[in-house]
């Protein structure tokens, strides 16, 4: 589904826990704005006011499961419904008082027999309670005390909780049994309506403006838009039905409705009008266990209320906090400043054509954005002092090491074009393993002859010369070679390149491949940053990954021990994306995992890169970007610091363009863009002008 909404900020407030877990039940909004947490395996009512985030619990009450559900009466008490509870509580909020009506003996089977689920208010001021186990609807009258029975219904853990339509009927949401209910409170007369098999449904429903209804799916694996009118319904998504995925609904004041996560990995907000949706992970997991007896899963909220100003604050089932999501557009923007790059990939094919896109690049207004620029590997030197306005030139790649036994990827287009006659390789192929028979100088800068030959280290530019390396003896029976580091090449063209990347020596396509060098090797020619983790560098070349998060983790130790800074790029392929934001977030935290230690908002960037977005022209919308952002912001948050995920710089790299760069550069968590195949191109600065315009 296409996401509508912003992504939100999460905060814990207060420390609360039960061995049981199952905390709270339900809340409801008190006539004070307060909110009033219904204590279920806990001692206490919880009195909640999200504006000064102060609570109070009241009472001591012994028992657990005591009540599922809470109703505000007109005149400011509330009644609490029991479930397995032996009263009816109503309590005073503003005295901090309270009665109990003890239940119907009949209502009492036996002590493991829950008994009601939720509860409303009806327009009379009587409560009516939603049968679970119990056979019939209870409707209690608060001031008398007294309540009244209607219906019979057979089956166990029946309905998850009701609203009322404006003709006086009722509309029952199926737990476990197999239809929908629709009660008549004028004629007490019922209907069913549909037959779903299985239990546990859906956790609960809420009414529309327009009348409809929609049902929040707990283990059944849609949300169901159910017309109230014609009795006919309509199921939206497919989210599985192997956990129990949301345990509540609420209506918010724009009309969406949040699903309220209870193993679901994400609060999930939906949009009936255009029947879309977006999942806004919350960052627990479902290795966070309850105690056995309740089976397994993260088991977080159980009810939420959405409050006027946007925010949603949610009820603690068995996390240890109240929960309140916070609207990106309520957020106090963090003053980052941007930071646009380009990465010119394998291109351009001839170097007559780099001085285009240095003007490209020089053409960028860069005194409210950072700017950087990524050549191929061949071409770094050349470009290396170009910039006139301050942009970066960003090698795409180094090793991990320093000088020593590392080949790199070039194409034979670029060789061609400059006097390059001989690409290594010998009658059987390429050159592709550190120890030729041909002398390779890898990324070492040791200059070295084949057979016994005479070693000349060359750690600097000043240090080289053609004439500088002596061959003491050759012991070959073939046409041999020298091998320079490919930043060397620029400077010495009748040298032989290290390699040349297989899909340009096989289909002469001048692409998307990224190669290796050396640190000490940028610093000497005075470049102070490196791109590192591109996609195409993780696996993208069809053949094996040259990088990995083990090996990009070493590498960024390395540039930062080296005084260098690092745009680190991560990403996910489009099956990962399919299963939806918490599984990308997921994987963009194996990712980070090895690197959250090293993460420093002065010398690392991140480049986000949705790899199913990189040169195809499809581009995620930009909420849909802002809510990845968001959440890798909060992954780094939670692993390394709040002041690092405020501080830290993410860039967006799937498909920029100036079309397109200004919606994204709107989301509060988009720093910049990571540019592709628009960066060969003069709109690159409209790119730059973008975002720089947003962010002032």
């Amino acid at each position: 589904a296409t996401p509508n909404i912003p992504g939100m900020a999460l905060e814990g407030v207060g420390h609360f826990t039960h061995p049981k877990g199952f905390q709270y039940s339900k809340c409801c909004k008190l006539a004070d704005g307060r909110l009033m947490f219904t204590p279920f395996n806990r001692e206490a009512i919880l009195l909640f006011d999200p504006v000064s985030k102060e609570w109070e619990e009241v009472g001591q009450f012994e028992g657990d499961c005591k009540w599922s559900g809470c109703a505000a009466l007109p005149n400011g008490k509330v009644v609490l419904v029991p479930q397995y509870g032996l009263n009816i509580l109503i309590f005073d909020p503003m005295a901090k008082t309270w009665e109990e009506v003890p239940i119907d003996p009949a209502w009492q089977k036996d002590p493991h027999f829950p008994k009601f689920s939720d509860c409303i208010t009806l327009p009379d001021g009587r409560v009516l309670f939603v049968p679970y186990y119990y056979t019939r609807i209870v409707i209690f009258d608060p001031i008398t005390k007294t309540w009244e029975e209607m219906g019979d219904f057979e089956g166990n853990a029946k309905w998850s909780n009701c609203r009322l339509l404006k003709d006086n009927r009722l509309v029952f949401v199926p737990f476990s049994h197999p239809s929908i209910l629709i009660f008549d409170l004028n004629t007490k007369t019922s209907q069913m309506v549909g037959n779903w098999e299985g239990g546990f449904k859906w956790s609960g429903g809420e009414l529309l403006e327009d009348g409809r209804m929609v049902f929040a799916p707990l283990k059944y694996n849609s949300i169901v838009l159910f017309d109230t009118a014609s009795c006919t319904w309509e199921e939206v998504g497919d989210f599985g039905d192997t956990v129990l995925k949301w345990n509540g609904i609420r209506l918010m004041p724009d009309g969406k409705v949040c699903f309220v996560p209870l193993d679901s990995l994400s609060v999930l907000i939906f949009n009936p009008s255009d029947k879309t949706w977006i999942e806004i992970p919350h960052g627990r997991t479902r290795d966070e266990k309850l105690p056995q007896a309740h089976g397994q899963g993260c088991r977080l909220c159980t009810d939420c209320s959405p409050l006027p100003d946007g925010r949603i604050v949610f009820v603690p089932c068995s996390v240890e906090e109240i929960l309140i999501y916070t609207p990106a557009s309520m957020l106090k923007p963090v003053a980052r400043k941007p930071v646009v790059g380009g990465n010119w990939k394998c291109n351009p094919d001839s170097m007559s054509k780099l001085d285009g896109l240095l003007t490209n690049i020089n053409s960028c207004d860069t005194s409210k954005c950072d700017v950087y620029f990524c050549p191929s590997t061949l071409h770094v030197a050349y470009c290396s002092d170009k910039a006139t306005n301050g942009a970066k030139c960003t090698p795409q790649n180094c090793n991990f090491k320093g000088c020593g036994a590392f080949t790199g990827e070039m194409a034979v287009e670029q060789m061609k074009d400059m006097g390059i006659k001989l690409s290594p390789q010998r009658q059987f192929g390429l050159l592709v393993c550190c120890f030729s028979s041909a002398g390779s100088w890898h990324a070492n800068l040791w200059l070295a002859a084949i057979g016994n030959a005479t070693l000349i280290p060359c750690q600097s530019l000043t240090d080289f010369s053609p004439t500088s390396m002596r061959v003491t003896q050759l012991n070959a029976t073939f046409t041999s070679a020298l091998h320079p580091s490919m930043w060397l090449i620029a400077q010495t063209k009748q040298q032989t390149a290290q390699n040349a990347h297989h899909k340009t020596a096989i289909s002469r396509d001048v692409a998307a491949f990224t190669g290796e060098m050396a640190v000490e090797q940028m610093k000497d020619m005075g470049i102070s940053q490196v791109l590192i983790g591109h996609s195409e560098r993780r696996g993208e070349f069809g053949i094996f990954p040259m990088d990995n998060n083990d090996t990009l983790a070493v590498k960024l130790k390395y540039i930062l021990d080296a005084g260098m800074s690092c745009v680190y790029c991560i990403g996910e392929p489009l099956s990962i994306r399919e299963k939806g934001l918490p599984e990308v977030l997921q994987e963009m935290d194996v990712q980070l995992t090895p690197i959250y230690g090293l993460l420093d908002p002065a010398r690392v960037v991140i480049a986000y890169e949705p790899v199913w977005a990189i040169g195809t022209g499809v581009t995620a919308t930009p909420d849909d970007a802002q809510a990845t952002h968001k959440g890798i912001r909060d992954l780094i948050e939670r692993n390394a610091s709040k002041e690092i995920a405020d501080g830290i710089r993410i860039q967006y790299g799937g498909s920029a363009n100036a079309k397109n760069a200004p919606d994204l550069s709107a989301q509060p968590d988009i720093d910049g863009f990571l540019v592709g195949g628009a960066s060969l191109k003069p709109e690159f600065a409209d790119i730059v002008a973008a975002i720089s315009n947003a962010k002032a």
